[in-house]
């Protein structure tokens, strides 16, 4: 079955989706899509799309974004979906775009 950028034919590879939560810094598609975001205390907070509070934060280290007002975590699939209001083809979609195209897959716990 031919691959279409990490896409198979109507399914979405573990792998796949472990390189866009983990390869696409989610500060890094705030900027993208222009989304509200601030630096507070040395890490990013981010206007939440599910509550519009700005009581978050991006953790780095995890790729993890969380809304402490709402208690949401966004991975970066998760926040594109709540943003732009896109289910998850259109997300993985958008996402695949932006992965770096060589570069490697950090190892799974």
């Amino acid at each position: 079955m031919p691959a279409t950028d990490g896409l198979l034919t109507g399914l979405v590879t573990g792998n796949h989706l472990r390189r866009l939560r983990n390869n696409i810094p989610l500060a890094t598609l705030l900027e993208l899509l222009e989304w509200p975001h601030k630096q507070r205390n040395g890490q990013v907070a981010f206007l939440c799309p599910r509550c519009q509070a700005y009581l978050s934060a991006v953790n780095p280290r995890t790729n993890l974004g969380r809304c402490f007002h709402c208690e949401t975590n966004f991975n970066p699939i998760d926040f594109l979906i709540a943003a732009r209001q896109c289910d998850f083809v259109e997300a993985v979609h958008y996402l695949t775009k932006l992965l770096p195209r060589d570069g490697p897959t950090p190892p799974t716990n």
